[in-house]
């Protein structure tokens, strides 16, 4: 008796995976597509952020897009992070720095105040823009508007008041 297998290609569940896009593949949530069924799916998370995609989204979204999903189960999860570069403290004293020198050679001291970090995508060259500025050079008081270059759409996260002290430093 001979027995003949067909060739059975299903998708895996991928339980975790770090994007770097905007938008959430459906690569991103099974491996071993069959061959054109990748497609964009819906927004990725904001940088540095997770979505956790539970079993029943997962079997649901399998179903509306075709795929054969081998080992499909109510209780599985998957956990999609964009990647995120921190802009620090750091950061921003030399962006103030930068934004606020004459090209002179006198160094500006720079202190921030009441700070809070931003992530925002790796790979983004300029992630930040600087307006609003107000520098009183004799008492050293700084305040300036930051904002996102890319948007997350969150008011609450897309712009800040930085403030601080910026002095020449002395030599």
């Amino acid at each position: 008796m001979t027995f003949h297998v067909a060739s059975v290609c299903a998708a895996t569940l991928r339980s975790a995976t770090v994007i770097t896009s905007n938008t959430v593949r459906l690569s991103d949530l099974f491996a071993d597509l069959e061959p054109g069924e990748d497609r964009v799916i819906g927004p990725a998370p904001a940088p540095g952020a997770s979505i956790h995609v539970g079993g029943g989204q997962l079997i649901a979204i399998a179903d509306q897009f075709g795929v054969d999903w081998i080992d499909q189960s109510p209780s599985a999860l998957a956990t999609i992070t964009r990647a995120g570069r921190l802009l620090d403290k750091e950061f921003f004293v030399e962006f103030v720095r930068r934004s606020l020198s004459d090209g002179g050679t006198d160094p500006l001291s720079v202190d921030l105040v009441d700070f809070h970090p931003l992530m925002v995508a790796p790979d983004d060259p300029k992630p930040v823009t600087m307006s609003d500025v107000s520098w009183d050079q004799r008492s050293g008081r700084f305040s300036a508007t930051i904002y996102r270059t890319h948007p997350t759409g969150d008011v609450t996260q897309d712009s800040f008041m930085l403030t601080g002290t910026v002095h020449a430093a002395q030599r």
